[in-house]
């Protein structure tokens, strides 16, 4: 079997999202490869790193890295500033399908092959690979975002310790950082899995994480200090709330009520959850299957011919296939 090669090219903070899917296509054979060489194909989680040049070498699959409202407003960025479109649209679920696919043509996305498979991220969710940890109860999982607008307001120790006071005596607090920070990156997707699923609440502000907590019916807390002033809405308009709304004066009071009465919003969770993600589990299965066979299609429609050049003169070079993972990177 010839060795397949893929590369990623976005943030390395968005690669968790994106590592049980390469686990998969490792366990099938393929190698990762270094920015410059020989690969079948690149993965992104941002339309705004999808750069002209990087089609000379392989196609493009996108895949969000989070689940949230804001992520399929992301590709109306696709082909701007310089961006060019992705190849391949890996899409979570039916929302993504309805609103990025067939309901915005604006975003050009109507004209790229996706199919829907699922969140790789997710998985350990479902599969029983990951299981609670143990720990004193009740446990209160405190799992802020980031942007541009509030890095140095919401990951900072002095916003934390002011949660971390409010809800002083209600039980274990965990605080999750977002993986914009090294530390966060270095856990990886199980421990923050193993706190989620032990959770009897989450608390957490615009994050997709939210989504996620909805994923496996956990009461949820916003914490919209910064942000209670947009009307709860991001970029296209639709409204993301999962749970409690509260301010840091409200959050001790709403997270007392959430763990006396976690089913109050359940409805609103079953929302999101049966629209975000179609197939709970396999994610990484799905869409492994998912890019080797439109890699397959490709190869019997002659299609990958536009990038037999740029590799025959990486070879012509006497340049390597460069492997990442054969050097433990």
């Amino acid at each position: 079997m010839t060795k397949k090669y893929f590369h990623y090219v976005t943030m390395p903070m968005h690669r968790l999202a994106m590592e049980p899917l390469f686990a998969e296509l490792r366990a099938r054979g393929w190698k990762e490869a270094a920015a410059g060489c020989h690969r079948d194909i690149a993965f992104v989680s941002c339309a705004e790193v999808i750069r002209p040049e990087y089609k000379e070498w392989s196609p493009i699959a996108w895949l969000p890295h989070g689940l949230s409202p804001a992520k399929w407003a992301y590709p109306a960025e696709f082909g701007q500033g310089g961006a060019t479109l992705p190849d391949l649209l890996l899409l979570p679920g039916r929302f993504y399908a309805e609103r990025l696919v067939h309901g915005c043509a604006s975003y050009l996305c109507p004209e790229i092959p996706h199919r829907v498979v699922g969140w790789p991220k997710s998985d350990s969710l479902f599969d029983g690979s990951t299981q609670p940890v143990e720990t004193s109860r009740p446990l209160i999982l405190f799992a802020p975002s980031w942007n541009d607008e509030n890095l140095t307001t919401v990951g900072t120790r002095p916003y934390t310790n002011q949660v971390k006071r409010i809800l002083r005596g209600l039980g274990t607090l965990v605080v999750a950082q977002h993986p914009v920070y090294e530390e966060r990156q270095k856990q990886g997707i199980a421990q923050l899995n193993e706190y989620l699923m032990a959770a009897d609440v989450v608390i957490t502000d615009q994050s997709s994480i939210g989504i996620e907590a909805a994923l496996i019916d956990k009461p949820v807390v916003h914490l919209f200090e910064l942000y209670k002033q947009r009307g709860w809405k991001h970029r296209d308009g639709e409204t993301f709330v999962v749970g409690h709304m509260a301010t840091l004066n409200t959050l001790r009071e709403s997270v007392q009520d959430a763990l006396a009465n976690p089913s109050r919003y359940d409805f609103m969770r079953r929302y999101w959850r049966e629209g975000m993600l179609s197939y709970p589990g396999d994610g990484a299965r799905r869409a492994a299957d998912a890019v080797e066979a439109f890699l397959d299609e490709r190869v019997a429609c002659n299609e990958g011919d536009q990038y037999g050049k740029k590799v025959h003169e990486v070879y012509e070079a006497g340049r390597p296939e460069h492997d990442l993972d054969d050097q433990g990177s």
